[in-house]
Formats: C-alpha cells, sequence, structure tokens
C-alpha cells in the first residue's frame, strides 16, 4: 500500500500541540472548508473521527488517530 510521511519542527510544547491536534470541534475555526468533525469512537489515545469538509465538493471522510507517544500522532483511513 502506497505511504507518506513527513517530520515537522514545531517550537511548541507536546502538550500544547496536542491539545490544538485532538481538539476536533475546533477544526472549523482555522479550516474554512471543514463543515464537520464528529468523534465516532475514541479510547485511551485514540479517536476515529468523521470529519465533512467542502472542497470543490463535499467529501466525507473517518480517520483514525492513535497517539503513540507525546510526540507522536499516527493516523489511518477508515472510510471515505
Amino acid at each position: 500500500m502506497p505511504s507518506a510521511s513527513t517530520t515537522v519542527d514545531i517550537n511548541v510544547a507536546p502538550e500544547k500541540l496536542l491539545s490544538v491536534i485532538t481538539d476536533f470541534a475546533s477544526y472549523s475555526s482555522f479550516i474554512p472548508e471543514m463543515k464537520e468533525c464528529k468523534i465516532v469512537s475514541s479510547g485511551e489515545g485514540t479517536w476515529d473521527v468523521c470529519f465533512k469538509i467542502h472542497m470543490i465538493r463535499s467529501l466525507e471522510y473517518t480517520l483514525r488517530l492513535v497517539q503513540r507517544s507525546p510526540t507522536h500522532v499516527e493516523w489511518s483511513l477508515v472510510s471515505g
């Protein structure tokens, strides 16, 4: 399966960055195309989130986000 990876250095405390990444309800405040983010399920450091976004046309997809450490979050496509 194809994959991609990138590393970004950000001058912020890991806890602060993680709080922004996992504040799904706020995504529409800094991503204008984001219409809805709904947590489908969650557990200890794991979230399945359904995103509805409008970019040329409306798209809906669900991602599974897994916190591997305070500085590492992985995601995979569940559906969409």
